[in-house]
């Protein structure tokens, strides 16, 4: 069965109200079908908080992150720590089974940098290819 896919902008991350009624809606959903979900999220507003709290920089270019090959952990663990795991707690709340994935855990995704000068990538960033 295909599952639904449902892509999430990181500023739903800083909403406990938007939260709630996005996985309210979920439950909702899965009651009245029987279709896998999987959620793919941004992070965007968490990584530029922890940067701003680590007296990081931040740069963009044209609205993409720039990212320093010295911030990739960092900006890694934001999106896939605390942005994902925020997500995972939603879930348990609400009752909904999950699990949280980064791309690039055992090697499941091949990326191509699109645009050098948007710096460091990894799967999943903003400004690669995902095969």
């Amino acid at each position: 069965m295909n599952p639904l896919i449902i892509k999430l902008g990181g500023v739903l991350l800083d909403s406990e109200e938007a939260l709630e009624r996005l996985f309210t809606a979920l439950v909702n959903y899965r009651e009245s079908h029987q279709r896998p979900l999987v959620i793919v999220h941004g992070g965007g507003c968490v990584v530029d908080e922890l940067m701003k709290g680590l007296n990081l920089p931040v740069k963009k270019k044209n609205g993409l992150r720039v990212t320093p090959a010295d911030q990739i952990d960092i900006i890694t663990g934001a999106l896939a720590g605390t942005a994902n795991k925020t997500l995972l707690a939603w879930a348990k709340k609400h009752h909904i089974a999950s699990v949280g994935l980064y791309l690039g855990d055992g090697d499941s995704v091949k990326v191509t940098q699109l645009d050098e000068e948007l710096g460091a990538c990894r799967p999943g960033a903003a400004g690669v290819h995902l095969s």
